[in-house]
């Protein structure tokens, strides 16, 4: 029984929720408000800041990018790596490069490298070699520049092919970069929140500057051919910090760079506004504590009332009926209870009438099965005379009909038995049907162990038996053949398979005949079963026919191995 403190205390729950639940919706549109401001802010400011950055970083990618197609235009390069190759030759060539007509800070040393000549390089650095990966890439763009890790170094490459048989190639440019004059192009301007930079080509992290944390350029987000598609700024979670990142294509989309910036630093919420808001809401909580109490007080009464009427209900007591006086909301609230009482008096008569009813339809389904029983009572008493006279083959067909029929009328909870109760029943039928063809057909009946306990279907391998005998053996030529029953387990589904000789069907044909739309009378036993099947397992069960290459029908019945206890009631006699 719900007590009234009960009752009072949900409605002042109900009166606060009502105030609260808007200054809540209120106060997340507010916190979204400035939540996506500042994300939108941050954005703006990641992409503004890229923009700088990657120009910078193109621009300086570029620059190396020409010296390398200036060494393909160097005449007197050209003509070492074409021809003269003697040590003057190295000398006079290699002295030139050291005073090239431009200079760059990006860059330690540029070295061409041949297979037939000495190196040549214009630089500090002289032990640069060519990898045979990198061999491989710069023979496979054909003539374009790539940029390239090797060991603690970053490289800018180009295959040098001969300008007389462009299929030749007659050297290659290999480029060392400076990565203290790159990262200075990562700098932010003071006023600003510090912003991380990574490079990154195909072969990995070029460059990456402070301010990143270790494990995120490891994290998947950060793949080269997934940060070449990007086209706006997004947030990732690392280490329980949320950073955005963008990123944009450099060097011709051969590099891209990504700026990486903690969400943080950027996303301040004022807390005098969150502070306003939680006074607001106590107060309005302080608020509707009183002026629920005093609204309780007057609608508390007749609820309670009501509620005890609904309590009569348990006791089936639906005359029980009152009227109370009030606002519009209770007074109806009042009608409808005294109308569900009225409704559900004339059905719960409904309901005693119809048990009546059911119960005069099971009396008539009992009487129904008296003849099957006398049939077979009778059956019975022919079999013990045919004994007694030794008329072996009759008694042994007539117990075998009294079997069928008694098999027919057993009772099983819902539709399944033992698989040995349907091995009985087709025996039974097999042992009657030797007798009335002789040595016209041949039966084989063959199972596998440890079956007999496995519920099945009752009533299914008879018929396709039957069909098998009247719709295949029957109408082959000659009228004579084989009819072979194998039934076994197939991981956990049970097979029956009804192998006949008889001529071959039209599959097509059998399987509109089963479809359960057709309401045609031919097909009805073999439709009945598939139909069974499928209501009772699933439609991936049922009944199929298939032509043999041998010659011959196979009927299969698949259904699923069921697991549990039957329980049987024998057909009295």
């Amino acid at each position: 029984m719900m007590k009234s403190s009960d009752l009072r205390i949900k409605l002042v729950c109900f009166s606060i929720a009502i105030v609260l639940i808007p200054m809540i919706i209120l106060y997340l549109i507010i916190l979204a408000f400035f939540n996506s401001r500042s994300l939108e802010e941050s954005r703006r400011y990641a992409y503004n800041n890229i923009q700088n950055v990657s120009q910078s970083i193109d621009s300086a990618l570029t620059g190396l990018n020409e010296i390398t197609l200036y060494m393909l235009v160097n005449n007197w390069v050209y003509d070492y790596l074409t021809g003269d190759s003697s040590n003057n030759a190295y000398i006079r060539v290699n002295n030139s490069l050291q005073f090239l007509p431009f200079t760059s800070k990006y860059y330690h040393t540029i070295s061409i490298l041949s297979d037939n000549h000495y190196t040549l390089n214009s630089g500090r650095y002289h032990n640069i070699f060519l990898t045979r990966a990198e061999r491989e890439k710069a023979d496979t763009i054909n003539g374009g520049s790539f940029l390239s890790i090797q060991g603690d170094g970053i490289y800018l490459i180009r295959l040098m092919r001969n300008f007389n048989r462009l299929s030749e190639s007659i050297g290659y440019t290999k480029i060392l970069l400076n990565q203290s004059a790159l990262l200075e192009l990562f700098s932010t301007p003071g006023e600003l929140p510090e912003t991380g930079y990574i490079l990154l080509c195909e072969d990995g992290v070029l460059l990456q500057s402070g301010g990143v944390p270790q494990a995120l350029p490891r994290n998947s987000a950060f793949r080269f051919e997934n940060l070449g598609t990007q086209t706006d700024s997004a947030l990732l979670e690392v280490e329980n910090k949320t950073y955005i990142y963008s990123s944009r294509p450099v060097f011709h989309g051969k590099a891209v760079i990504v700026s990486v910036l903690d969400r943080d630093k950027l996303y301040r919420i004022d807390s005098l506004l969150i502070e306003s808001i939680a006074v607001g809401l106590l107060m309005s909580v302080f608020f509707v504590i009183i002026l629920s109490y005093y609204y309780t007080r007057r609608v508390f009464d007749p609820l309670e009332r009501l509620g005890e009427a609904m309590r009569t209900i348990d006791q089936k007591d639906f005359e029980f009926g009152f009227s109370v006086k009030g606002s519009n909301e209770i007074t109806t609230l009042v009608d409808q209870f005294n109308l569900m009482c009225r409704r559900l008096k004339m059905l719960y008569g409904e309901i005693y009438k119809n048990r009546l009813k059911l119960k005069e339809a099971e009396l008539e389904v009992l009487q129904s099965r008296i003849n099957p029983h006398f049939l077979c009572n009778t059956l019975d008493t022919i079999y013990w005379m045919s004994e007694m006279s030794r008329t072996w083959k009759i008694s042994s067909m007539v117990r075998s009909l009294s079997m069928l029929f008694r098999s027919s009328l057993e009772n099983t909870e819902g539709s399944l038995v033992p698989f040995q109760a349907e091995q009985e029943h087709v025996q039974c039928y097999l042992a009657i049907q030797k007798v009335r063809y002789q040595d016209q057909i041949t039966f084989e009946f063959y199972v596998q162990e440890d079956l007999g306990g496995i519920p099945v279907l009752k009533l299914l391998l008879q018929p396709v038996v039957e069909n098998a005998i009247v719709h295949g053996v029957e109408k082959s030529d000659g009228g004579g053949g084989r009819v072979v029953i194998n039934v076994y387990r197939e991981d956990d589904d049970i097979i029956y398979g009804v192998f006949n000789t008889g001529n071959p069907v039209d599959t097509g044909e059998m399987d509109a005949l089963m479809a359960e739309e057709n309401t045609a009378r031919r097909g009805m036993a073999i439709r009945n079963i598939n139909s069974r099947i499928k209501m009772y397992f699933g439609g991936e069960y049922g009944l199929s026919f298939e032509n043999q290459r041998s010659g011959g029908v196979l009927a299969t019945i698949r259904q699923p191995v069921k697991t549990g206890q039957i329980h049987v009631k024998t057909a009295d006699r």
